[in-house]
């Protein structure tokens, strides 16, 4: 979940020509850090670049920086997740 997380400000800063050298950090620290495959790692970050959140907003909400503190209480998104590497 924390690298879905931040791959998700990964995207939104990339979308927005934000640098993303700092987040690339910390996105390669936990990939690092991880005992899982590159793979998954892959399959999460386009789960992530596809996920869209079903959003009320009162206001103008940039949806795709709302869904980066969304993704931990989705239940949708944790159940896409945790099928993620188990074929």
């Amino acid at each position: 979940m924390d690298f879905a997380s931040a791959n998700c400000f990964f995207w939104y800063f990339k979308d927005n020509n934000i640098p993303t050298n700092d987040i690339s950090k910390i996105t390669g620290g936990i990939v690092e850090m991880s005992g899982y495959s590159a793979n998954k790692f892959q399959q999460v970050a386009l789960l992530v670049k596809n996920y869209s959140p079903q959003l009320k907003t009162k206001h103008e909400v940039d949806i795709q920086l709302a869904k980066c503190f969304l993704l931990k209480d989705d239940a949708s998104f944790i159940k896409e997740l945790k099928t993620i590497g188990e074929s």
